[in-house]
Formats: structure tokens, C-alpha cells, sequence
């Protein structure tokens, strides 16, 4: 039935703490990546709001500019610290900001992104009326 070889051959060596060690890499990478994107929309939503405030609130269209960078900036804080409570144990059991983060900030965070999604929605109804309707539309 079967060759007749050692039957040690027929095991498959496989290195797991090797595997442990790239998956945790891997996961590092990954968790550095993401808190460094969320800290550029952060950063670059802050300077959306700064440049539409200078600018003046004279239009709606800036209004709904600011509204959305607003709610950006939120998801994008909330989103970096839940990135940084999951991926260390520095913040998570010692202070008890995991369990008040993901209890309290993160549905509100994601009540944000659907906020955010209505503010993109009426701005494409604005863009869309201003062109279907040059001389109607303000």
C-alpha cells in the first residue's frame, strides 16, 4: 500500500513560530499604516475646515464642505484610536478606554459616516441641480 520510506518523510515540517512572527509583522505593518492614513485625513480635513472658514461660510456649498470635513475629522479620530486600542495593550486593559470606545465612540462614529454619507449625497444634488438648472439654481 504504501512505499516503504521512513514515515517521518510523510510529515510536513512547518515552522510555526516563523508563521507567528511574519503574521505579527504583517500585523504591525498593517496597524502602522492605518493610524498613519487616519492621521492624514485628520490632518488634511482640519486643513479643509481652516481654509472654508477663512474663506467665509458664504455659500451653501461651503457649508456642506465644512459639514462633511467635520464629520470626517470625527470618524477619522475615533477610527485612529480604535486602530491604536486594538493593536496595543498600552491603552486597552490598563485604562479602560477599549470597552468606552467601542461601547460608546464607535456607534457614533459610524452614525458620523452615514451623516457624512447624506452630506455627499445632498452635495451632488446641489452639483447636479446647478447644472441641470444654471439660471435657477443660486
Amino acid at each position: 500500500m504504501y512505499p516503504a520510506t521512513n514515515s517521518s518523510s510523510f510529515y510536513l515540517s512547518f515552522d510555526f513560530m516563523a508563521y507567528f512572527r511574519r503574521r505579527q509583522y504583517l500585523r504591525d505593518v498593517v496597524s502602522s499604516l492605518s493610524v498613519a492614513t487616519y492621521g492624514f485625513a485628520t490632518l488634511a480635513n482640519v486643513i479643509v475646515i481652516l481654509v472654508f472658514l477663512k474663506d467665509g461660510l458664504k455659500s451653501t456649498s461651503n457649508i456642506s464642505f465644512i459639514a462633511l470635513a467635520v464629520t470626517d475629522v470625527y470618524v477619522s479620530i475615533i477610527w485612529t484610536l480604535s486602530q491604536a486600542v486594538l493593536n496595543t495593550w498600552l491603552c486597552g486593559p490598563f485604562l479602560g478606554l477599549g470597552e468606552y470606545l467601542f461601547t460608546y465612540l464607535q456607534p457614533s462614529a459610524e452614525a458620523m459616516s452615514t451623516v457624512g454619507s447624506w452630506i455627499t449625497a445632498v452635495i451632488t444634488w446641489e452639483r447636479l441641480c446647478c447644472v441641470a438648472l444654471p439660471l435657477k439654481v443660486n
